[in-house]
């Protein structure tokens, strides 16, 4: 009996640059990792290696993200310590800003506000 071997889906190093070139496009166009890999019928594991591999992705360097992060709660925080003076909860805060409260109340914390 002689053995068959099943097709592959897998892509050549030619098919994932051109896949990568889309997924960069994509990723400025600001869409996530998953949802580009439902878009073009990909795993996320094998596109987030061949896109980090190119040096595509992430596009940001870590510091970069820290500080677009710490820019993003300092702006979050402001809003809730004029929430809090107005008399609403932490939990009521934390719903009208789109943020988990246990998250809120840290970054509060951090920034002595509460």
């Amino acid at each position: 009996m002689e053995k068959t071997r099943r097709k592959s889906k897998k892509n050549t190093n030619k098919k994932w640059d051109d896949i990568c070139r889309q997924a960069a496009v994509l990723l400025k166009q600001g869409l996530s990792l998953k949802d580009i890999c439902k878009q073009l019928d990909l795993d996320t594991n094998s596109l987030y290696r061949q896109l980090k591999s190119r040096g595509i992705y992430p596009l940001e360097t870590q510091e970069i993200r820290i500080q677009k992060n710490k820019e993003k709660w300092d702006s979050l925080c402001e809003k809730a310590v004029v929430l809090q003076k107005l008399g609403m909860s932490y939990s009521k805060i934390s719903k009208h800003l789109g943020c988990h409260t246990a998250s809120l109340c840290t970054e509060l914390k951090k920034r002595q506000l509460n």
